[in-house]
Parts: structure tokens; C-alpha cells; sequence
């Protein structure tokens, strides 16, 4: 009463800052409040944020434990983005009061609270975080779905959450006291084990953004890391997504002791799958153009010696990487002078064979990994998921280079999203089919009738031919059934993710010795956009089994002579970067309660239609 206040709100203002003051002038050192039995949590929740600034930096003086234990946790809860004065008594006073244990407790603590300290103060004095906290934040992060997602990514709202891990990785490199060695070696076993649990993931899924977590991690503390063997377990993955792959292969390429451990792996290429030996031959292409310096003229022609066969290998995109990166060190030895009889008659051979395709596909994003570290050294992991198209919430992309680089990553993204987003075109019927004749699997019949119908067969297959693709099958009894559905209905072709499926016992329980008939091929989940790009341009029409917004009723389909029946995952079907390939997405009606049908079960019923519809006629 006797400030003679007018409102509430005026005397809580005189109140609040009379605290302020008293605390200022009063309280030169922690000790005086215990001299005036003064507790330090009331003056907290009677002053203002300037009592909590002195408070804070008179214990930074202290060098005696706080008697009342609910003092520190009161402190830190009260700590917020731009607080880092405050921060740095309060983590002052932990470091000289606290042991080892209470103090990491409390570095967690204040870090829960604020990362932004991580990079607004020299740090390393206060923060020294424990390694398992440090790994855990790099990889911390909320996948958000559906119309969260949406909405995020219209508004292009910045993610806390990856700003959040490029903070502590930041950290991290720079920080004397954290066995970066051990971290990186953690991180490496974690993405080594993530790939042998789910070996096949879809793109952005909760995998493959811990993938991404974790290579960008290891790319970005590198330069503080010695080379592990087990790096070529996580670079030669046979079913990574690209920017995986890319990020693998660049850091092998990176620190390789020599060349050595390079061409001892390159004598084992021809037992490597597709899908490792273009990880492989990326590696020889990065690492030959970085350290062009340390080759000598024996180690080039025996690279030259290995590559030169894939240039003619039964893999479109082997092939072509291969034919592809001969190319460029063909003329890096014209640049320096090298005098490689077989370069300067190679590069010509492949000029004149990819003609005016050679600088289209000299765009393409893996073809630009050796530049990298020259026209943007400490943002390679940035560059790498910049051009393969990472999720907005998992890619800062601050980084700098020259505008001619940035203009070729943007268009190795352009030339990405061609690939990966083929428009589907407008559903409509096919024209009725012409009979067909049944494409039969040999038997004791044809000894008993020799002039049966197994010649026209033969001649009709390229008209009519339906190839089965269940790459993104999992289970043996499901592939199993299928082959034994195709080889008695008359399908010549089944495409496996792994052609040694076929010889598991879970798999030949089911199939009755129908994989020794059939034509089996390997094409592996990530190669199978570019496989159905080749056979569209064949002729092929792509049938999806899949319910979408505009799939087409089963009943009323009719089967295009020469189709491919697409065959989704057990539990998630066909992925989205796949069906912009479908010509057509074909939906079996259901009438019942459960969700959808058996894999084998679906694909037997697409496969009798389809023999139904042209193969019977006849």
C-alpha cells in the first residue's frame, strides 16, 4: 500500500523489480545468500529474468556444492534458446562442483533444453557431453507423415531436427575430448546391422533416413576417422537406395590407406552382383580422379584390364557406368600426357557407340561424386543429398560452391526426377486381344504327340508373352508358389531379387521343380526402375496388382499381349517411385473384412486371366 500502486499489474512490476535490485546490490557472491538464509528459489519466482541472469552468474563463482539439490534442475529448467550467458555459469559452476557422472547428467540436461548453444559459444570449455549422448543427437529426429508432412514441406518450414544433428556433429568435430574414432566406428556397426535386419527398404522410410543420418555423420567427421575394413561391407550393399550408396562409396574412395586394398577387391569383381559392381567400379572412378598424382602407369592398365570386360557385360547399368568411367580416365591420360596406346582407341570406341547420348548420360548425379571434394570440401554430404533428392526435413543444403557445379548438381537432380517420376498415363481398355496360343512347359506329351502344338507355341511367344516380376517378394513360399503357378500356366519368365532364391528350400517345397523350366532373371528392388524403362521401350505394358486412386477393376481389365505383371511387397506393396511406371494398376474387387489378398494367391489370379485371355484361344 505504501508504493501507492494504482493496479495489480503496477505492483507486481515494483514487486518484481525490487527483487531485481536487491539481488544486484545484496548478493555479490553465492555464500550471502546463506548468510541471510535467503532461499535462492523464491527470489527466483519473485524477480524477473534479470534476477535469474545475476543469480546465475554468482554461482558461476561458486566452488562449493549447492546444499539444496533442487537449486541446479530449478536453473536449467529455466534455460532457453538465447540464454547462453546463463548457460555458460550454470555449466561453469558444474565443472568445478560436480563429479564426472552429475556433471554429464547435467551437460544432457542443458543440451535437452538448447542445441543452439553447440554453436552460439565457445563451448569447450562448459559442454563436454558424453559420446553415447553426442550419437544418440546426431541421428535424434521425428519422421513426420501424412498431412503434417504435407503442410511442412509446402510451407518449406526449416527442421529443428536436422538442424539439431548438423549442431552436434559440428560439436563433435571440433571437440578435443570425444573419441571420434569410436563414434564413427559405432556409427558404421549401426548402419552394418541396419542393413542386414531390413535389407531392402523404400525410399525415405524410417531405415533409410536413419541411413542417411548416419552417413552424413561419417562423412562430415571423416578427416578425424582412420580407415575400417567394414567400410566396404556398408559401400558394397547389393540394396541400398542411391544416396546411400553414394555417400559409402565416396568415403571408401576417401580414405583408402592406398590403392592396393582397391584392386585386391577389383579381382573379386566378376562374383559381385549388378548393384555391387557399379558401388565398385563408382569407388575406382572417385578414387582414381582424386589421387590421379599417386597411380603410377602399372596400377592404371591393371584398372583398365578389370573394367574393360563390364564394358561389354549382360547389365545395362553396369555396362554403362563402365563404358562411362574408362571415358574419363581415357582422357585424363590424354590431359596428362600418359601414353596408354588402348585409352586413346577406347575413348573413341565408346564416343562413337553412346554418340550424342554420352553428354546426357555424363549428367547423371553418381558422375559428378569425384568433384565433390574439390567444389565443396565441407559439405559433401550436403551435395549428395541435394542431388539425389533428399526429404526436405532431412537436408539443410548450406553449402557453397561455384554456380557452374551448382548448375550441374540441379540438373543431376532434374535428371533423377525424370527417372523417378514417369507420369502415369490416362487408363484406358485395350483393344480386345487376338488368340493366342499357349506357351506350354515341355513334358512327356510332346514324345507322345510330336506334332502337338509346341512349335506355334514357341513362334506365337513373342506376341504373347507375360512376364512375372517379384522382386519385391520376400517370403520363400510366396516366390515358390508363384513359379509353380508360372510354370504350369505357361509363363516362360520370372524375375527374382535374388536368382539364389530359387535354390532355398523354403522355395522348392512349393515351386515342384518348376525353377528348372523356367526362365528365372535377377533384377534386384533398386534396379528395377531402369529395368521397367527398358521394357517399356520394348513394347511392354507394366500391370501393377495394387490399389490405387485410379486402378482399373480386375474383372474388366484385358491383359496387353505383351505385359509385365508387377508384383508388390507382402506387407507394402508396390513403392511409390514405382508406380509412376504402371501403365496400368489393376485392383482385384473384395467383398470381405480383411484387407487384401495373399501375394501368391493375387499374382496366380492375375497370371490364370491373363492365360485365360490369350493363351487359351487356341
Amino acid at each position: 500500500n505504501r508504493l501507492d500502486c494504482q493496479t495489480r499489474e503496477e505492483n507486481s512490476f515494483v514487486l518484481e523489480h525490487s527483487v531485481d535490485l536487491f539481488v544486484k546490490i545484496n548478493l555479490p557472491m553465492w555464500s550471502k545468500l546463506e548468510l541471510l538464509n535467503i532461499n535462492p528459489l523464491e527470489l527466483l519466482d519473485q524477480g524477473t529474468e534479470e534476477t535469474f541472469a545475476t543469480l546465475s552468474n554468482i554461482l558461476s563463482t561458486h566452488d562449493n556444492p549447492l546444499a539444496d539439490e533442487n537449486v541446479l534442475p530449478a536453473f536449467i529448467s529455466r534455460l532457453g534458446k538465447l540464454k547462453v550467458r546463463e548457460t555458460q555459469a550454470i555449466l561453469k559452476y558444474a565443472v568445478q562442483n560436480l563429479s564426472s557422472e552429475e556433471y554429464e547428467k547435467c551437460v544432457v540436461n542443458v543440451l535437452e533444453k538448447n542445441t543452439f548453444l553447440l554453436g552460439a559459444m565457445d563451448c569447450e570449455d562448459y559442454i563436454k557431453a558424453p559420446s553415447s549422448f553426442v550419437i544418440k543427437r546426431m541421428l535424434q529426429g521425428e519422421t513426420t507423415t501424412g498431412d503434417a508432412r504435407i503442410e511442412r514441406a509446402f510451407e518449406q518450414i526449416s527442421d529443428t531436427g536436422a538442424m539439431d544433428r548438423v549442431q552436434f556433429i559440428q560439436y563433435a568435430k571440433n571437440s578435443t575430448g570425444l573419441d571420434i574414432s569410436f563414434i564413427c566406428d559405432d556409427l558404421l556397426r549401426m548402419n552394418n546391422d541396419l542393413s542386414k535386419k531390413k535389407p531392402r527398404y523404400f525410399a525415405n522410410c524410417k531405415e533409410h533416413r536413419m541411413k542417411m543420418r548416419i552417413g552424413k555423420a561419417l562423412l562430415d567427421l571423416s578427416d578425424r576417422w582412420k580407415w575400417s575394413d567394414n567400410l566396404w561391407e556398408a559401400a558394397l550393399c547389393p540394396s541400398d537406395q542411391p544416396n546411400i550408396s553414394f555417400m559409402y562409396e565416396y568415403l571408401v574412395s576417401k580414405m583408402l590407406p592406398s590403392i592396393d586394398p582397391l584392386l585386391e577387391h577389383l579381382k573379386l569383381l566378376a562374383t559381385l552382383k549388378p548393384s555391387q559392381q557399379i558401388s565398385l567400379v563408382s569407388v575406382v572412378h572417385i578414387y582414381c580422379l582424386t589421387r590421379w598424382e599417386s597411380i603410377n602407369h602399372e596400377q592404371l592398365a591393371e584398372v583398365f584390364d578389370v573394367l574393360l570386360p563390364l564394358t561389354m557385360g549382360a547389365n545395362f547399368q553396369t555396362r554403362l557406368l563402365a563404358q562411362l568411367v574408362l571415358h574419363r580416365l581415357c582422357s585424363e591420360c590424354e590431359v596428362h600426357s600418359i601414353q596408354m596406346p588402348i585409352a586413346d582407341v577406347l575413348k573413341k570406341s565408346i564416343e562413337v557407340t553412346l554418340s550424342e547420348k554420352l553428354t546426357e548420360f555424363q549428367c547423371e548425379a553418381r558422375l559428378l561424386l569425384p568433384q565433390l571434394g574439390k567444389q565443396c570440401p565441407t559439405s559433401v554430404s550436403d551435395c549428395i543429398l541435394m542431388m539425389t533428392n533428399a526429404p526436405f526435413d532431412e537436408n539443410i543444403c548450406f553449402f557453397s560452391c561455384s554456380y557452374d557445379f551448382r548448375m550441374k548438381l540441379k540438373r543431376a537432380l532434374e535428371t533423377l526426377k525424370r527417372k523417378q517420376s514417369v507420369l502415369i498415363p490416362e487408363l484406358t481398355s485395350s483393344l480386345a486381344a487376338l488368340n493366342g496360343n499357349v506357351q506350354r512347359k515341355m513334358n512327356p506329351v510332346g514324345d507322345i504327340y510330336p506334332e502337338s502344338d509346341f512349335v506355334v507355341s514357341s513362334k506365337a511367344r513373342d506376341e504373347h508373352e507375360l512376364i512375372v516380376v517379384a522382386s519385391l517378394i520376400d517370403k520363400l513360399p510366396n516366390l515358390g508358389g508363384l513359379a509353380r503357378t508360372c510354370e504350369v500356366l505357361g509363363v516362360n519368365t520370372l524375375i527374382l531379387g535374388l536368382k539364389s532364391q530359387a535354390e532355398k528350400s523354403d522355395f522348392t517345397n512349393l515351386s515342384m521343380t518348376a525353377e528348372k523350366t523356367l526362365n528365372i532373371l535377377e533384377v534386384n528392388p533398386e534396379s528395377l526402375a531402369g529395368f521397367l524403362l527398358e521394357k517399356q521401350m520394348e513394347g511392354y505394358k507394366i500391370v501393377g496388382a495394387e490399389q490405387t486412386a485410379h486402378s482399373t477393376n480386375f474383372v474388366d481389365f484385358k491383359f496387353p499381349k505383351k505385359s509385365i505383371l508387377l508384383l508388390g511387397h507382402e506387407k507394402h506393396g508396390i513403392p511409390a517411385n514405382l508406380i509412376g511406371f504402371l501403365d496400368y494398376a489393376v485392383e482385384i474387387p473384395q467383398y470381405g473384412l480383411v484387407r487384401s489378398l495373399n501375394v501368391h494367391v493375387a499374382g496366380s489370379l492375375f497370371i490364370w486371366e491373363y492365360c485365360k485371355q490369350h493363351l487359351t484361344k487356341n
